[in-house]
């Protein structure tokens, strides 16, 4: 069963970003030409709008994803021609400088490949010409590796499984 979320922000929000519990934790809205986005501090219960920009000049950011380790991903455009996938500081209101993934001729499209076990974000699948995966733990990066130099000239992908018994195929 659907229930209706109250929201209590200046603006009406439009696009909505849940954490890993399902509670809603990001929002952009959208009105008069400009966007502004809305994070909501669980531990407060409370929204701030984190920025405000305009939709035509594309300066702006949307909210991606947050992690259970906090983390806050966005994606932006961040002066550039294509989007790509960044973290962003709360505390600071700023996007790090360093974008996660940047595609050179594509703006950014995937997932965030997360490991339960290790409790975090291992790795980035995306898409360019074709769907690829960005691995930021080193041990998946050592797997990659070996896997594609005995299955050369293939795509191979690393998918997770739910058990501890089997944890990847």
């Amino acid at each position: 069963k659907a229930t209706p979320l109250s929201i209590k922000t200046q603006d009406s929000i439009k696009t909505w970003v849940v954490d890993a519990y399902g509670e809603p934790r990001a929002g952009v809205a959208f009105a008069q030409g400009k966007g502004s986005v809305h994070f909501r501090d669980i531990e407060q219960d409370k929204w701030e709008k984190l920025t405000e920009f305009n939709l035509y000049k594309d300066d702006g950011f949307q909210p991606y994803a947050l992690t259970l380790d906090g983390t806050f991903y966005v994606t932006a455009r961040a002066d550039k021609d294509k989007t790509a996938l960044y973290r962003y500081d709360i505390a600071n209101r700023k996007i790090y400088p360093d974008p996660v993934v940047t595609l050179k001729d594509y703006d950014f499209d995937g997932s965030l490949i997360y490991d339960a076990e290790k409790k975090r974000v291992v790795g980035v699948r995306y898409e360019a010409d074709a769907e690829d995966t960005l691995w930021l733990d080193k041990e998946m990066k050592e797997y990659q590796s070996k896997i594609d130099s005995l299955l050369p000239g293939t795509i191979n992908q690393i998918y997770f499984g739910r058990s501890s018994k089997a944890p990847f195929f």
